[in-house]
């Protein structure tokens, strides 16, 4: 059961930090396959999902925007996509609120 957005895209498309924050982690994730967690403080938190890259680290802190991984299919059972979540401590929250384009 997922509680984000599965958003369709292009293997090998970038893929952007919402806000600044601190990579919690950037790593392996059964069922989500390559998977970035970002904390952006006040109990925020975003997800994102069957990435065919990482870029970040452990640790790392990012600016809003910048360019965290690359989008893939890694454990995706719609092939190439994005799984994007957004949580308040362990709260999901609309995480269409919190897309704009570009």
């Amino acid at each position: 059961y997922n509680r984000g957005i599965h958003i369709k895209t292009r293997y090998g498309e970038s893929v952007y930090s919402i806000f600044k924050g601190i990579v919690k982690y950037a790593d392996w994730l059964e069922g989500y396959g390559k998977t970035i967690i970002l904390s952006h403080g006040g109990g925020y938190y975003s997800i994102y999902a069957h990435l065919s890259k990482i870029i970040v680290k452990k640790g790392e802190k990012v600016k809003i925007r910048q360019v965290i991984g690359r989008t893939g299919d890694t454990e995706s059972f719609f092939g190439t996509e994005l799984y994007f979540e957004i949580r308040k401590l362990s709260k999901p929250l609309n995480p269409l609120y919190y897309l704009s384009r570009r």
